[in-house]
């Protein structure tokens, strides 16, 4: 698979979360909730 597929397809997967109006950062969000693990603090 190409690496363009794979970053197309995640950012397919925040806009349907609604994560579109968002910083980049909201791409450690969908991988967040995949492992059930914060990589980042809350602010």
């Amino acid at each position: 698979m190409d690496l363009s597929n794979l970053v197309q397809q995640k950012y397919i997967e925040g806009q349907n979360k609604g994560f579109g109006s968002e910083s980049a950062t909201a791409v450690n969000k969908i991988q967040e909730e995949k492992s059930k693990i914060n990589i980042r603090n809350k602010i």
